[in-house]
């Protein structure tokens, strides 16, 4: 299996090495690649973020890194993806 992980943090993901997913990797289960948007940003500053096009307070990611990062993936048109959002009910321990 292989499981691509597009992020603005690569170093939110260097854990990998301490778990049951080492033991995955080690035996050739999953493969595990991390992206950062950033590598893919046109912009010589490699800046991704973008003002809110609806007005309001925050910053929104830019469409042509995500976009130019998901193309970089081998077959990725035919591959799940799971798309995280701050939008949802939030796990807890209830």
């Amino acid at each position: 299996m292989r499981i691509d992980i597009l992020t603005l943090f690569p170093d939110a993901f260097s854990n990998f090495d301490t778990s049951i997913i080492k033991r995955a990797i080690n035996t050739n289960e999953v493969e595990i690649n991390i992206h950062d948007y950033r590598e893919f940003s046109p912009k010589k500053n490699k800046r991704v973020d973008d003002y809110s096009y609806g007005g309001g307070a925050g910053m929104i990611i830019e469409v042509e890194p995500i976009v130019n990062c998901l193309r970089s993936i081998p077959n990725y048109d035919a591959s799940r993806k799971i798309i995280t959002s701050p939008i949802g009910k939030p796990f807890n321990q209830e």
